[in-house]
C-alpha cells in the first residue's frame, strides 16, 4: 500500500497561483458537449424532513462503480464542480448521485435543521440508502470542501462499520492536505482505484486524484496560439501588478 501522489501539475503555462485562479474563472469549461442533465429524487429523511437527490441521466454501464458526489458549502448539483463531475461520469458511462445539504436544492425545508462541516448523520443514511439501491455496484464517494469534511467525518465516526455502505474514496477538494497521509491506495491503476473505507478516514485519495488530473486535461483549454497566451499573459501580470501597488498605496 504507497501514498497517492498528491503532486497535481499546473500546466506550464499557468504561472504562479494567481494564473491559476484567474484562468479556470475566465476560460475553463466544466463539461465538452451539452450542459448535464439530472432526473431529481425527494427522499424522505429519518428526522420527517426531505433531501433531494439529484442523478444523471447519461448512458451507464452495468461494470462500472456508482460515483456519488457531496457538494461544499452552499453548493448544488448546478456548481461548476458539479457539474464537471457529472461530465466525466458521462464519458466513463459511470452513474453520478448528487445528495443536497438541507436548504441546497433551491426549495425551504421543512424542519429547522442546517447542515455543517461534520454532519456525518446525513452522510451516512444517504449512502446506506444509495447503497441499497445500488448493492452490486462499487460505491466512489467524493466530498468538495465542506462536503469532504463532512464525508471524511462520516469514515471517521464509522470507522470498520462503515464497510456497510460499501467502499469509497474520499477527499475535500481545499484543505485537507494535513490529513492526506492517513489515506492509502491499492496499487490499481488509477481508474480502477478501490479504497476500503478505513483507508479514508482523512486526506485525499488517489480516486480523487485521478479525477481531478481528468477534469484539469478535460475541461481546460490549451494555452492559444500565435501568442495570443502571451499577450493575455501580460495584460493580467500588468494588472495584478497595479492592484498590489493600489494596496502598498493604502
Amino acid at each position: 500500500m504507497s501514498s497517492p501522489d498528491l503532486n497535481v501539475p499546473a500546466p506550464f503555462w499557468l504561472l504562479g497561483g494567481h494564473m491559476q485562479t484567474i484562468w479556470p474563472a475566465l476560460f475553463s469549461r466544466a463539461f465538452s458537449e451539452h450542459k448535464p442533465q439530472y432526473t431529481r429524487q425527494r427522499w424522505d429523511a429519518p428526522d420527517g424532513d426531505f433531501v433531494d437527490v439529484d442523478f444523471s441521466t447519461h448512458a451507464v454501464e452495468s461494470s462500472t462503480p456508482f460515483l456519488v458526489l457531496f457538494h461544499g458549502l452552499e453548493g448544488s448539483s448546478q456548481s461548476h464542480y458539479a457539474l464537471a463531475f457529472s461530465d466525466w461520469a458521462r464519458v466513463r458511462k459511470i452513474p453520478l448521485a448528487i445528495p443536497h445539504f438541507r436548504g441546497c436544492s433551491g426549495e425551504v425545508n421543512r424542519m429547522p435543521r442546517a447542515y455543517h462541516s461534520g454532519d456525518f448523520e446525513e452522510v451516512d443514511w444517504l449512502l446506506r440508502r444509495i447503497k441499497a439501491s445500488h448493492p452490486n455496484r462499487q460505491l466512489i464517494v467524493v466530498g468538495v470542501s465542506l462536503g469532504g469534511n463532512a464525508l471524511m467525518r462520516w469514515a471517521g465516526e464509522m470507522g470498520a462499520a462503515a464497510g456497510a455502505a460499501g467502499s469509497a474514496g474520499a477527499g475535500a477538494a481545499a484543505g485537507a492536505a494535513s490529513g492526506a497521509g492517513a489515506a492509502s491506495a491499492s496499487g490499481a491503476e488509477p481508474d480502477e482505484c478501490v479504497f476500503e473505507l478505513p483507508d479514508v478516514v482523512a486526506g485525499v485519495t488517489g480516486a480523487e486524484i485521478a479525477i481531478r488530473r481528468d477534469l484539469a486535461s478535460e475541461h481546460h483549454d490549451g494555452p492559444p496560439a500565435n501568442g495570443e497566451g502571451d499577450r493575455a499573459l501580460g495584460k493580467r501580470r500588468s494588472l495584478l501588478g497595479r492592484r498590489r501597488h493600489d494596496r502598498r498605496s493604502l
